[in-house]
């Protein structure tokens, strides 16, 4: 008998060698958000920290694909607060969440196989504020106004 990593149950030696045993109960915002904060303290080291550092510049393909809106916030945070410029290429799926760490985005229209054209779109000040008002962790006190209006409702409902 063993234990399994991921979940702390214990397991057999045949279970034990099964990856879904260390993996499968990880998201894929649990795999990828380490590798965010990895590249960008890497890239931060090389680039300086100095005030008169150059700010380094990211380039992520499929930018914060795995990852849930909260966790994309955090990491677009913790490498802008790195002083990282970021570059993202991200499917238009995906693209809401990050909006609210960007102040330019650019569309991709394709016409036909031969054609693209760079649509570029500005995000104010006032649209990222609205896009991170619901953001428990730059507004902590959300969480506390809903668990009183949960106690709230269960104290009317008894």
């Amino acid at each position: 008998m063993g234990m399994c990593r991921a979940t702390g149950s214990r397991v057999g030696a045949s279970e034990k060698r099964r990856k879904w045993c260390s993996r499968s109960t990880l998201s894929g915002g649990e795999h990828y958000t380490p590798l965010y904060v990895i590249f960008g303290a890497a890239l931060k080291t090389a680039y300086g920290t100095g005030p008169d550092s150059p700010s380094g510049v990211m380039l992520l393909d499929e930018a914060f694909k795995a990852m849930d809106a909260q966790n994309t916030r955090a990491a677009a945070k913790y490498l802008g607060d790195l002083g990282m410029q970021l570059v993202l290429a991200a499917s238009e799926s995906e693209q809401p969440k990050p909006l609210s760490r960007l102040s330019l985005y650019y569309d991709n229209v394709r016409y036909g196989s031969g054609t693209v054209e760079l649509v570029p779109s500005t995000v104010g000040q006032k649209a990222r504020d609205l896009l991170s008002a619901d953001d428990h962790l730059l507004h902590p006190e959300l969480v506390e106004q809903e668990i009183r209006r949960l106690i709230d409702s269960k104290g009317a409902s008894s």
